[in-house]
C-alpha cells in the first residue's frame, strides 16, 4: 500500500479527482479525519513504520507528516484510530496491543 486517497465535495458540488498518495503509508480502514476550523486533521496507522502517524491540512495543502506513538512492534495489532477536534488542535486516539484485549491511546496536537 502507498497510501490513502483524498476527494472533497463543496456544497452543492461533485466530488473532486481524488489525489494520491495524501496519507504515506496508511491503512485506509485505520484512518480518522477531523475538521477543525480553517484546518483538517489526520490520524492513522502507517503499516510501513509500524505506528501511529498525524498530518495537518490547511489552504498550502497537507503538512510534513508526524509520528504520535512509539514504534507498535512486530507483533502488534491495531482495531482502530479515531480523531477528533479539540480546541485548535485534535485528539487523535487508537487501540492497540500485542494480546487481548489491547490498550487505547491518545495524542493531542495542535494546528501549526
Amino acid at each position: 500500500m502507498t497510501g490513502a486517497q483524498a476527494s472533497s465535495l463543496p456544497p452543492g458540488g461533485t466530488w473532486a479527482t481524488p489525489a494520491t498518495a495524501v496519507l504515506p503509508g496508511a491503512v485506509p480502514v485505520f484512518l480518522g479525519m477531523a475538521p477543525n476550523g480553517t484546518s483538517d486533521f489526520a490520524g492513522w496507522y502507517d503499516n510501513a513504520a509500524n505506528e501511529i502517524t498525524a498530518a495537518v491540512h490547511t489552504a498550502a495543502g497537507w503538512g510534513t507528516t508526524t509520528q504520535v506513538s512509539p514504534p507498535l512492534g512486530a507483533q502488534a495489532w491495531i482495531a482502530t484510530v479515531s480523531t477528533a477536534p479539540v480546541g485548535t488542535g485534535a485528539l487523535i486516539a487508537w487501540i492497540s496491543g500485542t494480546t487481548g484485549p489491547g490498550t487505547v491511546q491518545v495524542s493531542i496536537g495542535t494546528s501549526p
